[in-house]
């Protein structure tokens, strides 16, 4: 599978971002460190290139930002093809400061390189206009960031091929699966969660049932939530990168798309299982009493009102969270995505497309374009296959072809009701992020009412 897989990436450093050595740390960490991590891997699978303009130093008055033996890329010729409007500085402001005007081009000047050297990132701390942000995304496949973001999308993309580097802690060298690098790493699960979960393990008063439940939750199940959200944005990092060295800026038919589908599902069953899975040791930790599991649950309506009114009989604090509306319209979003899912079709997190006339074109009509040089099958091997087998790779080439004639309006989308019953269109993985705070957040409103509850007790 390896030789599908896109290895490299490559990250074009905006020329001012480490001028003057504002910025010495980063610079160091991603140049450096990072780099030399890789000098250390066997076998070494993946790598990224550092692009600079060498050459614009001169204009921006700085001198030597890289040192001699620093792996970057350095470019000293201008870009063959200047792009436009790219940085626009408003005349009243460019006649008042002319140096701004000339801080704009060389701004354009480096973003026409990085797009000339098929880069899939523009590393930089300035706030570029929103709108030319989504023009370079959508017309070039270049996205800008900042290098907290950046170091993100690094760390997944290394693990993506068995790297588990680390920014927070230099590297992990000797790690040898994802889990025991989230587990080593991740602030919120070496703050708050393993701490809750030593706390009771060494109870003597709970059972090797309950014991083995947060056992279960802290090593298994919160981990491997993290890992199939990395694995879902490592397939569409995959996906960016594929599309930056295909030149494709409207790509309607991604080839990493079932990638990314498989984990989401995987991801959803996850998370959603862990809201039961808690509830369950919320019954267990605080001594409710509840007799009827499949009504354990932070869903506030029929008879699972039940359970939540039995938890304010233990804590004001949880009850009030897990009943506000905020937790309760994300955690319905999640039951219609899993429902949807795991009972009636699969999930497929599809990309939202608009008709064109040439993707509304006849069979005919397709079939004199695709097959002007070629037939459907090669002769040689024709009389190999049933008339079912050759109408059927007809029927995809048609299909293939409308698809790559339409033009792409979303990236991804889902529909989910909203409280009014409404349909509206959400994006579950730019939702990822509000996912892993609203789940850490009933995590340690759970564990803080605990500790409180046990000393309430004793």
């Amino acid at each position: 599978m390896w030789h599908l897989i896109n290895n490299q990436i490559k990250i074009f450093i905006d020329p001012c971002l480490f001028a003057h050595k504002r910025d010495i740390y980063n610079q160091t960490s991603l140049v450096c460190m990072f780099k030399g991590y890789f000098e250390k891997l066997e076998p070494n699978l993946c790598g990224v290139d550092f692009y600079h303009a060498k050459y614009l130093e001169e204009k921006l008055s700085t001198s030597r930002v890289f040192l001699p033996d620093d792996e970057v890329t350095m470019i000293v010729e201008p870009p063959l093809n200047m792009l436009e409007n790219v940085i626009e500085i408003p005349k009243e402001i460019s006649e008042k400061v002319p140096d701004l005007k000339n801080l704009g081009d060389i701004y354009t000047e480096a973003i026409s390189l990085a797009v000339e050297h098929k880069c899939a990132f523009f590393l930089t701390h300035m706030e570029l206009n929103e709108k030319k942000v989504l023009e370079l995304k959508e017309q070039h496949s270049l996205e800008v960031v900042s290098v907290e973001a950046l170091k993100n999308k690094l760390e997944i993309f290394t693990q993506g091929f068995f790297n588990y580097y680390k920014f927070s802690s230099e590297g992990l060298y000797g790690i040898d699966n994802p889990a025991l690098a989230h587990q080593m790493t991740d602030t919120f699960f070496q703050s708050v969660l393993s701490p809750w979960w030593h706390l009771v393990v060494t109870h003597k008063n709970y059972t090797d049932e309950i014991k083995e439940r947060i056992r279960s939750f802290t090593h298994n199940r919160y981990v491997d939530i993290l890992v199939s959200r990395d694995n879902v944005q490592f397939h569409k990092l995959q996906q960016h990168i594929d599309d930056v060295r295909t030149g494709k800026t409207d790509n309607t038919h991604p080839r990493f798309q079932s990638g990314v589908r498989y984990h989401l599902n995987y991801y959803f069953y996850l998370l959603f299982g862990a809201l039961d899975h808690l509830a369950v040791l919320v019954n267990d930790l605080f001594e409710i009493g509840h007799e009827h599991p499949l009504e354990m649950s932070f869903n506030n309506y029929g008879n699972k009102k039940k359970y939540i009114k039995k938890i304010q009989g233990k804590s004001q604090e949880l009850h009030d969270l897990v009943i506000s509306s905020d937790f309760q319209e994300w955690l319905d979003v999640l039951r219609q995505i899993r429902d949807t899912s795991a009972h009636r079709e699969m999930f497929a997190l599809p990309t939202l497309l608009i008709t064109t006339p040439q993707s509304q074109l006849s069979d005919e009509e397709i079939d004199a374009i695709i097959y002007k040089d070629h037939p459907p099958i090669d002769n040689e091997i024709k009389h190999l296959l049933s008339k079912e087998q050759i109408q059927n790779r007809i029927d995809l080439d048609r299909h293939d072809f409308r698809v790559s004639k339409m033009k792409k309006g979303l990236e991804q989308f889902a529909v989910v009701k909203d409280r009014n019953n409404k349909e509206v269109l959400i994006d579950p993985i730019a939702r990822m992020t509000m996912d892993i705070e609203n789940l850490n957040r009933l995590i340690e409103t759970i564990a803080t009412e605990h500790k409180k509850y046990k000393k309430m007790i004793k």
